[in-house]
């Protein structure tokens, strides 16, 4: 790993090889950097963070505590991503990224089909299902991204 002037790096960190940490980074305690990541000048990695292979975190951006950011995503932008919760049965925080359009909690990392179908697997008609959808329906309604699959689930109160 490179690391570059001025970074501060709590305990626990786990960084993997082929990383670039420019200068002025802060990397929370517990958080882990995957394999060939960048993590620009002066960004934040929160606490507990999780970045996988290959992401690139731009300049001054701030990835919140628990947020898990998977392989290959290039966050540009604060609005880029999103965190939310705590949601579902295991009250974990869902992180969703705008694009290509991903979701990742403590149970689950995947696209927004392999996700329905974990949920309609998991929870077909409860608080936790409703919980779900809703958020993904307003994270996609933020980023402009059409929902029809989340929209055709019928969104209702579980019992």
């Amino acid at each position: 790993a490179t690391i570059g002037e001025g970074a501060i790096i709590r305990k626990g960190v786990i960084i993997r090889k082929g990383v670039i940490i420019k200068k002025g980074v802060i990397i929370g305690e517990g958080a882990t950097i995957g394999e060939w990541a960048i993590i620009g000048e002066r960004a934040t990695i929160g606490e507990g963070a999780i970045i996988r292979e290959r992401v690139i975190i731009e300049e001054r951006i701030v990835i919140f505590p628990t947020a898990i950011i998977p392989r290959d995503t290039i966050i540009n932008d604060q609005d880029d991503y999103m965190i939310i919760g705590p949601l579902g049965s295991r009250h974990s925080m869902l992180t969703l990224i705008r694009e290509p359009f991903f979701l990742a909690t403590g149970c689950f990392t995947g696209n927004e089909n392999a996700f329905m179908a974990n949920l309609n697997r998991d929870h077909p008609r409860d608080k936790y299902r409703d919980d779900y959808l809703v958020t993904i329906l307003y994270a996609k309604q933020r980023w402009g991204i059409a929902a029809p699959v989340v929209q055709a689930a019928n969104i209702k109160r579980g019992d």
